[in-house]
């Protein structure tokens, strides 16, 4: 059979609707990081993420059904449609787990679902930009290999290597224990700072003094008092010193750092093939549906790689992740109704 079969989708793009779309992703950010989540109930954004990602891979199977007299498109949509179904069954799945209160450790169940979903994203992307492209050209591989490269070696070193900067608000309270009520200061005890009559605690071979804190206020009893609102600025200029701390690693570490690092490197690899695809998409018979249908795929691939980064050892709704991933699927459902519109 004779590819394509399809017709050219310039489409006209409603740029009110995509700035409608916009304004409410704004809003709907807004809300989600002052709203906190409330783990024994389903809330809006959550049911919005499955819904927006089931909705999407529904219109996706539409356009799959269209193209289907075309071997390669049919396949590739076909694939897109699946996958956005499965990951919003995932996002499901995993909020129906948090709300029954069943442990849900990282990897879970609902990575049976989320895995399919970035392979077969990978197939829709490789299979489309080759069709395009069928040699790709030196600029193309370089960004296919340097995104993923650099982007997971900043992932291994950011996980791997903690850094403390002296003076700053995480040093102080990272730096302090609460006993009995009081709040103390953990510090050396040859610090020109501590004074004879200071609690000594003694750690393997290591000697501290507590030193009392005053709170400023009950409500945040981890903030010590200050009367200049700049000493509690995250970094003292004049201390811009960062250094190394040792970390440790325990078994609850590695399984959702590699499990991270799988998710880390499919993202890269699907966010460079869109960017790749980007640069094809104006000259190609899928036209501007495929080129918006891109810019949906690359706003979900940054908010998983805000989630990676983020959430090694737990998640919250909060996190400005889901923003991405319901505004990136809401791109994909307008670009994938102007392919069926436009066939």
């Amino acid at each position: 059979m004779q590819e394509p079969s399809v017709k050219g989708s310039s489409g006209n793009i409603n740029y009110y609707i995509l700035a409608a779309m916009f304004a409410g992703i704004l809003i709907f950010a807004f809300a989600n990081a002052y709203e906190p989540q409330i783990d024994s109930q389903a809330d809006f954004f959550e049911i919005s993420l499955a819904a927006s990602q089931i909705v999407a891979g529904s219109f996706g199977l539409l356009v799959a059904k269209r193209y289907w007299g075309s071997r390669i498109f049919g396949r590739a949509y076909l694939a897109l449609g699946v996958g956005f179904i499965l990951w919003g069954i995932g996002s499901q799945l995993y909020t129906q787990m948090t709300i029954s209160g069943v442990p849900l450790p990282y990897p879970g169940p609902p990575d049976f679902f989320f895995v399919p979903y970035f392979l077969l994203l990978t197939f829709h992307l490789t299979t489309c930009v080759h069709f395009f492209r069928k040699k790709l050209y030196l600029r193309d591989k370089l960004v296919i290999i340097l995104l993923p490269l650099v982007v997971n070696i900043v992932y291994v070193f950011a996980l791997l290597t903690s850094v403390s900067i002296p003076g700053s608000v995480p040093d102080q309270l990272s730096q302090q224990v609460n006993i009995d009520g009081q709040t103390f200061k953990v510090l050396p005890a040859d610090d020109p700072s501590v004074q004879d009559d200071y609690q000594r605690v003694t750690i393997g071979n290591d000697t501290y003094a507590l030193v009392p804190i005053e709170l400023a206020s009950t409500s945040y009893p981890q903030v010590p008092e200050t009367n200049s609102s700049i000493d509690l600025l995250p970094l003292a200029f004049s201390r811009l010193i960062i250094e190394s701390m040792p970390q440790q690693y325990d078994a609850e570490f590695w399984p959702p750092f590699l499990a991270g690092l799988f998710y880390n490197g499919v993202t890269t690899i699907n966010l460079s093939l869109a960017i790749v695809g980007a640069t094809v998409f104006r000259n190609s018979v899928l036209g501007v549906a495929w080129g918006l249908l891109l810019l949906g795929i690359a706003l979900n691939a940054v908010g998983d790689i805000i989630y990676d980064f983020t959430t090694i050892y737990s998640y919250d709704r909060t996190n400005p992740a889901i923003d991405f991933w319901v505004f990136g699927s809401m791109i994909v459902t307008y670009a994938l109704y102007l392919h069926r519109k436009n066939i």
